[in-house]
């Protein structure tokens, strides 16, 4: 007896070892393996289960928009619903067009037949202006004659989830029809960030939410980046407004991603120093299991800001995100701001950086870029005691620890690329500055152009999808020094890529880059690159399009079962 308490005792959970509450639902639990559309069809139009009900509604929302007009959607569907005609013959299907005004083509019914050559029909003149699907499933929801049967409206939209007027309206809309949402959906990128500092005209009462989670948790903007990572980085998962329908209605979302027509590259900005784009990472192909353990959370904004405020890793992010913007080593401002126990949205989330490119008055902005590397250090080490105080904390979501290492390390980059400008401008700008440049090594002798003097300094970014290992090998200012901050840096960046491989967070990283910079010049002449720099500039900003406007596409790698995982516009 004395034995069995004492097993019984050492099996009973200690103090420090109780039952972990529940987590908050995920886009996991809702998003289908796969990226091809005949794998989502066979599934909603397949053979139903045994214990399915008889009767059944489906209604497909088409969002007519040219990248799902050259998609093949209406091809694959048709041979789906050829094949699967016997077990459709109980199930009623309509169709439905995201417009301006939502229509209704084809009311559900047992008439299959003319379904195809109503959607090509549709999508025959596609439109490429922003749309608000979410009014269209509100209005579509109420038009639809449904029968008693089980409803299931099925949006297959490849751009438009990220234009959000009203969505918990929508989730409301939804149950009180008891209507199932399901989307077709393309693949959002990560914590993006895409129309935070943009103006294009939208819908009247919309606004742009990007990414895949119900906020931004992820710094952007960083100094010596012309492009946000994550803006171009597939996160796993669709938007967060089509996965909080699907999971507050016990539906699906499948992700599409377009066949590749080419192999890798190492930047979506195009050129690489190290090689013309013919080789694969290992760890660049997405394995769903490991993206899936840390995907966005599904519950409504205002309960996800309610829960972020228990998340130790988040509160270190934001910390050092906020000490950051101070310092201008970053274009944004952190997303979230304390509301009593919880977080609230801020307003404001567009910064600006710290000015140092903005003279030629190179000893000036030597010492300035100095100035910030040392604040950019202490920075680091804070968030550095922060994230080792946070380890002992359970619970905390996997991916705000992801989130805030992630941090840490383009922290770490930035003061580099800090480094790297001071001792451009000590070493490299004072000698390319004059009439005849003397005294440099081949790679640093750029083609003056006559009678021209520099107007200013630019900088391309070399992408980190080789590693830092590489950039030792490269002639640039600083010497031993600056290559003694390199090779600090290649440990932490090697073992990031290591722990996070396969997923969003090592091809974030390996997208952000080392600065190399350049005179810009005047007029018509444009500098020539002998070492295959990027020709990638910042893109400009429009404030009269109501055209969604098309940007790098982020898929270059494979997720696990073949299909690519692309994000895409």
């Amino acid at each position: 007896m004395k034995k069995l308490l004492s097993l019984l005792f050492l099996l009973l959970p200690g103090p420090g070892a109780l039952p972990a509450q529940a987590s908050p639902p995920t886009a996991a639990a809702v998003t289908a393996p796969g990226r091809k559309f005949d794998r989502a069809l066979d599934i909603l139009l397949g053979k139903p289960a045994k214990d399915a009900p008889p009767g059944r509604d489906l209604v497909f929302l088409v969002d007519p928009t040219p990248s799902l007009a050259r998609s093949g959607f209406v091809r694959e569907f048709s041979l789906v619903l050829s094949r699967n005609k016997a077990h459709l013959s109980r199930t009623r299907i309509g169709l439905a067009l995201v417009a301006e005004k939502a229509q209704v083509l084809l009311p559900p019914g047992l008439d299959h037949e003319k379904l195809p050559s109503l959607m090509e029909k549709a999508l025959a003149r596609p439109a490429s202006r922003i749309q608000n699907v979410y009014a269209s499933i509100r209005r579509i929801a109420s038009l639809v004659s449904w029968g008693p049967g089980k409803r299931e409206l099925i949006l297959v939209s490849l751009d438009n989830g990220d234009a959000e007027d009203d969505l918990e309206g929508t989730v409301r809309s939804l149950k009180k029809d008891k209507i199932t949402f399901i989307a077709v959906a393309a693949e959002a990128f990560l914590a993006d960030t895409y129309w935070k500092n943009r103006s294009y005209g939208i819908p009247r009462g919309v606004r742009m939410k990007g990414g895949d989670s119900p906020f931004t948790d992820l710094p952007w903007g960083w100094i010596f980046q012309h492009q946000p990572a994550n803006e171009v980085t597939p996160a796993g998962f669709a938007q967060y407004g089509l996965n909080r329908l699907a999971a507050a209605t016990g539906g699906r979302i499948f992700l599409y991603s377009p066949p590749q027509t080419s192999g890798h590259t190492c930047s979506p900005y195009g050129g690489c120093p190290f090689c013309d784009g013919d080789h694969l990472p290992r760890g660049e192909a997405y394995v769903d299991v490991s993206v899936h353990f840390f995907a966005p959370w599904t519950l409504s904004r205002r309960e996800s800001l309610k829960a972020a405020a228990k998340e130790p890793c988040l509160k270190a992010l934001l910390r050092a995100w906020r000490s950051a913007s101070r310092e201008g080593l970053l274009r944004s401002r952190p997303s979230l701001q304390p509301a009593g126990s919880s977080f609230k949205e801020s307003r404001n989330q567009a910064g600006s950086w710290r000015i140092l490119t903005g003279s030629l008055q190179f000893s000036q902005l030597a010492a300035r870029a100095d100035k910030a590397g040392k604040a950019c250090g202490r920075i680091i080490e804070t968030l550095k005691k922060d994230l080792a105080r946070s380890k002992g904390f359970k619970g905390s979501l996997p991916r705000f620890r992801a989130m805030a290492e992630l941090t840490l390390i383009l922290l770490q980059v930035t003061r580099v690329n800090l480094l790297a400008f001071s001792a451009w401008c000590r070493e490299a700008a004072p000698v390319l500055s004059r009439r005849k440049p003397a005294g440099l090594d081949p790679p640093e002798i750029p083609w003056v152009p006559p009678g021209r003097k520099p107007s200013g300094i630019g900088w391309t970014d070399f992408p980190l999808c080789h590693g830092v290992r590489p950039f030792l090998e490269l002639h640039l200012p600083g010497g031993e020094a600056f290559k003694k901050e390199l090779t600090a840096l290649e440990g932490p960046v090697q073992a990031f890529l290591e722990k996070y491989s396969g997923t969003p967070y090592a091809t974030a990283l390996r997208r952000s880059g080392i600065a190399v910079f350049h005179f810009t010049y005047p007029g018509k002449y444009k500098r020539i690159d002998r070492r295959r720099l990027s020709s990638h500039s910042a893109q400009k900003d429009t404030t009269t399009l109501t055209r969604r406007p098309a940007r790098a596409a982020g898929g270059t790698g494979r997720s696990a079962g073949g299909p690519t995982t692309g994000g895409g516009k």
